[in-house]
């Protein structure tokens, strides 16, 4: 009988809700995580009767858990309590208790769609940059966007330190001194779409992001959840985004 080798540690504290699996990655080489009496230590793998601790807690795998999140300005995508922030995760009710965190973030002068999950292997897959998962947005910005504009970000702009980002870009109306956009982006860096604008000389006047691979927003009210559907779910850990 061949003996069970045990999970990676990394994967084990992503499934205990403690975030991606680099940011457990993190957690071991600072050396936060004991494994019975052991510092654990980059390549570890844990078994069923192991008793794994971070920072003096003894952790475990959660249920997991995934929602979808209207996110309303002024939020914050962070699970770091500080004075005056609003958290996305503190408006699904026991939030914290459930080991939840947002995947990826948007900025707190951005609205719309936030996962929301205790799954680390789901949020890495959703977030990593390698995955090239799109996201849609709805941006209106001071003024007009003439065609040439539009190339532009279709071809591919700087967005700062040589690195060009392109979008699928749609003009949906211009209405006074604004203009609203359809924006579709394949990466998840910070302050991406805004960056991408402000090359452009764009200033962005409201920035709300509609969908995240498979999973729309659609009617669901600002400071609003629901549950994700679990095809959903499959779909995003099968990379069909």
């Amino acid at each position: 009988m061949v003996e069970d080798p045990g999970e990676r540690i990394q994967k084990y504290l992503a499934r205990c809700g403690l975030g991606s699996r680099r940011k457990c990655d993190d957690m071991v080489t600072r050396e936060e995580v004991i494994i019975n009496d052991r510092t654990a230590v980059p390549g570890d793998r844990v078994k069923a009767e192991d008793v794994v601790t971070v920072n003096g807690k003894h952790v475990v795998p959660l249920n997991k858990a995934y929602y979808v999140v209207n996110k309303p300005m002024g939020y914050v995508c962070s699970n770091v309590r500080e004075k005056g922030w609003k958290r996305v995760i503190d408006l699904i009710p026991d939030g914290e208790k459930m080991g939840l965190f947002t995947v990826g973030r948007l900025d707190v002068g951005t609205s719309g769609l936030v996962l929301v999950t205790n799954d680390g292997a789901l949020a890495n897959r959703v977030a990593h940059p390698s995955m090239g998962v799109k996201k849609e947005y709805i941006v209106e910005v001071k003024g007009d966007v003439g065609k040439h504009e539009t190339a532009m970000l279709v071809r591919g702009v700087d967005i700062g330190s040589g690195r060009v980002a392109k979008a699928v870009i749609k003009k949906m109306k211009k209405k006074g001194e604004t203009t609203k956009l359809w924006v579709e982006v394949h990466e998840g860096r910070f302050h991406l779409v805004r960056r991408m604008l402000s090359s452009l000389d764009k200033e962005v006047v409201s920035l709300v992001r509609i969908r995240v691979g498979p999973v729309a927003l659609g009617k669901l009210a600002p400071g609003d959840h629901r549950i994700l559907e679990p095809r959903l779910v499959d779909m995003l850990l099968r990379d069909e985004t």
